[in-house]
């Protein structure tokens, strides 16, 4: 299965990467766990060059977007999108938060950043998953205006934005990349 793939940056940075490989920043806080964050959408990757965190990202001053062609085995992607997948992952995420979260980091841990540690801890001990897919639904965020905040109170129809995190060992999975100038 092949992936297309964008991940929004700086022209310089853009430029090391296609040259040599991802690198990225670990951080408790990140969605879908550590590893490298694409967006499925492009005009997504470009308005991210827009308003990186700095948690996460890296001062931006020429946006660039390196579009990624991910070559990648059926079985070894973790797809959110998927409803019995979903409902198998929020399965195990309950086990996980109850058996390991609450007992042994109930106080040293946020709530925060329970995600990271779930998908951490989901890299580790599932070693054929090597990116995870998901989608977020809030209309809280950022790029959204007022016109997309009324079709949606009149149609209830909300844009799921579509992340998808490579974890950093498998980046041998990364068949082509090339820097997109915005």
């Amino acid at each position: 299965m092949e992936l297309i793939l964008y991940h929004g940056t700086d022209l310089e940075i853009a430029k090391k990467i296609v040259a040599t490989k991802f690198l990225y920043k670990s951080s408790p806080y990140h969605w879908l766990g550590n590893g490298i964050y694409f967006y499925t959408d492009k005009h997504l990757a470009k308005w991210w060059t827009t308003n990186p965190s700095k948690n996460f990202g890296v001062k931006v001053e020429n946006p660039a977007i390196v579009k990624t062609t991910v070559q990648i085995d059926k079985n070894n992607i973790l797809d959110l999108r998927d409803f019995e997948t979903y409902h198998n992952i929020a399965e195990e995420f309950e086990r996980f938060f109850t058996e390991l979260y609450i007992p042994h980091h109930k106080e040293t841990i946020t709530e925060s950043q329970i995600k990271c540690l779930f998908f951490d801890w989901y890299f580790l001990i599932h070693t054929d998953i090597k990116i995870i897919i998901g989608n977020f639904f809030s209309l809280n965020q950022p790029y959204f205006h007022e016109n997309e905040k009324g079709f949606y109170s009149h149609t209830n129809l909300l844009y799921g934005e579509t992340q998808v995190c490579l974890h950093e060992n498998y980046q041998e999975l990364i068949i082509d990349k090339e820097v997109i100038a915005i």
